[in-house]
């Protein structure tokens, strides 16, 4: 007995829509994982490190800036930003698409607004960053939180 033909049609169509008809490939479905999984790290990492999430983002403390800031450091290989963009730096950021399209609109200013955008949440910053990371850069983006090279 075929337990398919027994089901709805809403289901069987649901079915084939989203499992059959629609396959997600494998490597992205494992980036999002990795992607979600990290994110979940990261923020487990800095709280155990003792950084709160409160709305002042000038505070010492501050779980958000603490992430944005060493995100920040970790793109450009820890060169000062005032000393210019790495070449790996500039590969991450033209992998996001909405990067992509504004750099060949604007080019400088794309790549000054991606880093220093104040107006941008840090919470969204810190969502691009990891996202623009692939899955060997973000596991060692966390062996560095957990083994700091002091």
């Amino acid at each position: 007995m075929n337990i398919f033909n027994e089901l709805p049609d809403d289901i069987k169509n649901l079915i084939l829509n989203k499992y059959l008809l629609y396959p997600q490939d494998k490597t992205l479905l494992e980036d999002i994982r990795n992607y979600k999984k990290n994110k979940i790290l990261i923020y487990k990492i800095y709280e155990k490190k003792g950084y709160e999430y409160n709305c002042d983002y000038t505070d010492e403390f501050n779980i958000y800036s603490a992430i944005d800031n060493d995100l920040m450091a970790y793109w450009n290989d820890d060169v000062a930003y005032d000393n210019g963009i790495v070449k790996k730096n500039f590969n991450k950021m033209i992998r996001i698409l909405s990067f992509k399209i504004k750099y060949d609109k604007e080019n400088e200013k794309a790549v000054y607004n991606f880093h220093m955008n104040c107006k941008i949440p840090l919470e969204s910053k810190i969502n691009r960053y990891i996202g623009g990371l692939n899955i060997n850069e973000r596991n060692k983006f966390i062996n560095l939180l957990k083994n700091p090279i002091d």
